[in-house]
């Protein structure tokens, strides 16, 4: 369970907002690439980013956030 869901209360309100109004921006992204699957993608999109956030807080190693967003501006231009 992650730790947003352990406190139900206005912060988790207000991050979830936050969440779903950058996986909307990112789907509307994927539309205008004509993406049949954008609301997929951009789940998927979000995931890896907050992912490779949280590693590379973690682990104090910035690499690791650099080394994911190089491999996501790949797979975007596969996908276009």
């Amino acid at each position: 369970m992650s730790e947003l869901n352990k406190a139900h209360d206005r912060v988790t309100d207000h991050a979830a907002v936050l969440l779903r109004t950058t996986i909307d921006f990112i789907e509307r992204q994927f539309r205008e690439l004509g993406r049949p699957d954008a609301a997929a993608l951009s789940v998927t999109m979000m995931s890896r980013i907050q992912g490779a956030a949280l590693l590379a807080n973690t682990f104090g190693d910035a690499s690791l956030m650099k080394a994911e967003v190089g491999r996501i501006e790949r797979w975007v231009d596969e996908l276009a």
